[in-house]
């Protein structure tokens, strides 16, 4: 296996983002007069966009209040989204061994655009993205695979050389869908039982490890 290129997922992959989310839909909850969840729970519902999330968390609602509540929890991450969101330990040093190595780069994130580019350009200013690809107007909710085959065309490889690499079982059905071999990692917002159940291609306890598979 000759890799020359790694599609990453954002939120839980190699930023942690959860406080900083939940923080966010807490304000929701509370203004709504309901009761807040904990970080950990939050981290087993995130991962199919802010409208996703806010459909699992408040159901039955009417698609006039998905609106209003998504358009409040939008608000409400512009205050807070750079606030705690930091890198995980060691992501740092494993991004530029990649680009060290001629290894392209690149993000596929269910977030919305504008926040995945601003965090990347916060948190990693010295290193160089192929593509950071997020979620403008609705389109292209991971798991379709359109937006990673998009960072595989700039990237000017093929699919055989490109892994995909992300924490929820999002993530392993996005690589699946778009061909590549995947990767699960065990520091984010799922467990390694959860992501078993998708069968990735390699399973991961350190972002080091990333560098071994090369």
């Amino acid at each position: 296996m000759k890799i020359k290129g790694i599609i990453f997922d954002l939120d839980g992959t190699v930023l942690d983002t959860i406080e900083d989310i939940g923080d966010s839909m807490n304000e929701v909850l509370e203004g709504l007069g309901m009761e807040k969840l904990s970080y950990n729970e939050y981290k087993l519902k995130v991962g199919r966009g802010f409208r996703n999330l806010v459909k699992d968390i408040i159901p039955n609602s009417s698609e006039e209040e998905i609106d209003s509540n998504y358009e409040a929890l939008e608000l409400a991450y512009e205050r807070n989204y750079l606030n705690k969101s930091k890198p995980y330990e060691y992501i740092v040093k494993m991004l530029n061994s990649l680009v060290d190595k001629d290894i392209k780069i690149g993000i596929n994130t269910n977030k919305n655009q504008k926040y995945a580019s601003n965090l990347i350009a916060e948190k990693f200013e010295n290193i160089s993205f192929i593509d950071i690809v997020g979620v403008e107007d609705g389109r292209y909710i991971k798991p379709d695979p359109t937006s990673g085959n998009n960072i595989i065309e700039k990237m000017g490889l093929s699919k055989d050389e490109v892994l995909y690499i992300g924490d929820t079982e999002v993530d392993i059905k996005t690589g699946k869908n778009i061909g590549v071999k995947t990767v699960a990692v065990a520091w984010g917002f799922r467990n390694f039982e959860d992501l078993k159940i998708e069968n990735p291609d390699f399973m991961i306890e350190n972002p080091m490890e990333i560098i071994d598979l090369l």
